[in-house]
């Protein structure tokens, strides 16, 4: 199934659980990106280690994931769009986590739904 997201194409494989852009780019849209949560009720925020300024708010977690959903997806459609490279996705285990955050992955995936 073809899904149209802004002005980009994306193939949507679901056996595989993986998205592959339909454009030129052939980016994977079916990788986790590692992200770290900090906060408290009513003033968290997430940050991307691997999408330098990619930040995202929310006032609960669950607005806060899907906040950080749209700016993902955002900032790599924008890197795209400048002819940028994206970053792949480092492994959970490699990133340091600094003393109040949460360590997270979010799926682009989960940003195309």
């Amino acid at each position: 199934m073809r899904v149209q997201y802004g002005g980009m194409m994306f193939l949507w494989e679901r056996g595989g659980e993986r998205v592959v852009c339909g454009c030129a780019c052939g980016y994977n849209w079916g990788m986790k990106y590692p992200a770290l949560i900090d906060g408290e009720a009513g003033a968290y925020g997430v940050i991307f280690p691997d999408l330098p300024g990619c930040v995202a708010m929310g006032y609960t977690m669950d607005e806060v994931i899907r906040n950080a959903e749209d700016a993902m997806r955002d900032w790599i459609a924008s890197m795209e769009a400048n002819g940028q490279s994206v970053p792949e996705p480092s492994p959970s285990a490699s990133i340091t986590i600094p003393p109040g955050n949460t360590l997270t992955s979010i799926s682009l995936v989960g940003v195309l739904q």
